[in-house]
Formats: structure tokens, sequence, C-alpha cells
């Protein structure tokens, strides 16, 4: 359980006052309450499993714009829900080392909204795409391991049901050139890995 109060904290926003859009570096008070959980379960030398959760109310304190927009009171964008499980198992191979299977999931709710989530491109509903929803992310590995562990290799699939998500959208360039740009989150991602240690 934690409580928090920022006063002065630094952020990088977009501000729209000026004919081009600039990036500055701006300053807020902030207050933030939460809970964070964290358990693990080990039912046999071979099985393992983790559960993390974490809930957190955030909101500005005292704030104004350069726009104007009074934001007292009105969330920061941080979502309230994010969890994450994992699990592994590990087959001992005698004298050939060990293999070792991990899966884990993540999950991260939608972020709380606010008056000025639209004008910074981080949070807001569209015909094609949402940005700010919840996300979803699953992560595989295999991986062996030489006895005594002095070297290893592994494969794995980061972000296995390859589900992207708009994280943003860049409106600096929308005056000047016409277009927006916009953030996307990594696709699925698979790679092998070796490992030596000395």
């Amino acid at each position: 359980v934690y409580y928090y109060v920022y006063q002065d904290r630094q952020a990088i926003r977009l501000d729209t006052t000026t004919s081009i859009p600039r990036y500055v570096v701006n300053v807020s008070d902030q207050t933030a309450y939460g809970l964070d959980f964290s358990a693990r379960w080990q039912p046999s030398k071979a099985f393992g499993m983790d559960f993390n959760a974490a809930w957190i109310d955030s909101t500005y304190k005292d704030y104004v714009t350069p726009e104007g927009r009074d934001m007292d009171g009105q969330p920061t964008g941080e979502p309230s829900w994010s969890f994450s499980a994992g699990a592994n198992y590990t087959w001992a191979l005698q004298d050939s080392g060990d293999l070792r299977l991990s899966l884990r999931h993540a999950y991260r709710g939608k972020r709380r909204c606010s008056d000025d989530s639209l004008t910074q491109g981080n949070c807001g509903q569209y015909p094609a795409f949402t940005i700010g929803g919840a996300q979803n992310r699953t992560d595989l590995q295999l991986g062996w391991s030489s006895p005594g562990d002095a070297w290893g290799v592994a494969v794995y699939a980061n972000n296995l049901f390859d589900n992207q998500y708009v994280s943003g959208l860049h409106s600096y360039g929308t005056s000047v050139f016409g277009a927006t740009g916009a953030g996307i989150t990594e696709p699925r991602f698979y790679g092998l890995e070796v490992r030596y240690q000395f």
C-alpha cells in the first residue's frame, strides 16, 4: 500500500498554443495512492507459478495546461489496474542439463482519460482504432542450460498472439506537413538467445 505526493513533477507534453506545436517540459503537482500485490507458488521442484497485481489512483492536484485547462482532480492517464501471471516447468535431463519452458501473460487496463488527453494524443476513441485501451501480451520461452548452468540457449516468442495497439498520436507535424503520425506497440517477435557465464 502506498501514497505519493509529487510537487513540480516534470513531464514532456505537446504545447499547442503556438502556430507550430512544440514539445516542452512542464511541471505539475500530483497525488497517487494504490496497492501492489505479488505471490509465488512452487508446488514442486520442477513447476512454479507467480502472480502480480497493481491498482493505482493517480490524479493532478494543482495543474493548469498552457491552453488554460484546469486539471485539478483529473486522472493523469495511468490505468487503474494491471496484472501479470507466469508459469514455468523444468525438465531435469540428468547429465545433459535442464530444459525449461516459461509462459507469461500481462494485462494493462485502459488509460484513465482527462480533458487534455485528446490534445496530447494519448487517449481517445476513433472510428478505426482506440488509443489508451486495455492491452494484453503473452511471452513464451523454451531454454536449455548445461550442467552447472555454465551456458545455455533459448528460443522465445514475445507478444505471441501479435496483439498490437496504437500507443499515441503525434500531431506536432499536422499544421506544418498536414499529416499525423502514430506510435504502435511492437509486433510479435521471435528470437534466439545464447548465454555463457565466465
